[in-house]
């Protein structure tokens, strides 16, 4: 059904159904050939529009996703400074892009016990994520994690963005 959705859909809307349908896979593996073969079907289709340079990156993050969940850090980094760089050069990125890039550069950093970067990289994402996008477990989450990330990072010293993020008002 997926494979042939992507002709008659918006192709982020598509792209972030084709990310959802992929969490579904029990072997991580074959999610990353699902994304890869949605990722080729979208370029053999794609024109210049934005759209479909859009569904490409989410993606693409969606890829890089997979391969933290396998512990492949190197290559999950490469896909997002990959997808970093090449928006940076370009203009009108839907802001899911930017927010599902924030999300998962968020992951990584914390993985890697980097939590400057993860604060960073969490401010982003939620600002770029509508607050009611959450719901109030991942809010709760969020701010927990941030928060903690503010106690173990070294050169944090500005947490009032933290605190004026509506989402923190979900630990009261």
């Amino acid at each position: 059904m997926i494979s042939n959705l992507y002709t008659k859909i918006n192709p982020i809307k598509y792209a972030m159904v084709t990310v959802s349908v992929s969490r579904q896979h029990a072997d991580l593996n074959n999610a990353i050939t699902f994304l890869q073969e949605a990722q080729t079907r979208l370029k053999g289709r794609a024109t210049e529009a934005m759209g479909h340079q859009n569904a490409i990156f989410l993606l693409r993050i969606g890829q890089a996703d997979k391969k933290l969940s396998l512990g492949l850090y190197h290559d999950c980094h490469e896909i997002l400074t990959e997808v970093r760089d090449t928006i940076s050069t370009l203009s009108d990125i839907d802001a899911k892009v930017f927010a599902q890039l924030a999300s998962v550069q968020a992951q990584y950093y914390r993985r890697k016990d980097d939590y400057e970067n993860f604060y960073k990289s969490g401010l982003t994402f939620l600002a770029y994520t509508p607050d009611e996008d959450l719901n109030p477990s991942e809010k709760q989450q969020w701010s927990i994690k941030l928060g903690m990330a503010v106690l173990l990072g070294k050169k944090i010293f500005n947490i009032q963005e933290l605190l004026d993020k509506p989402m923190f008002k979900s630990l009261v």
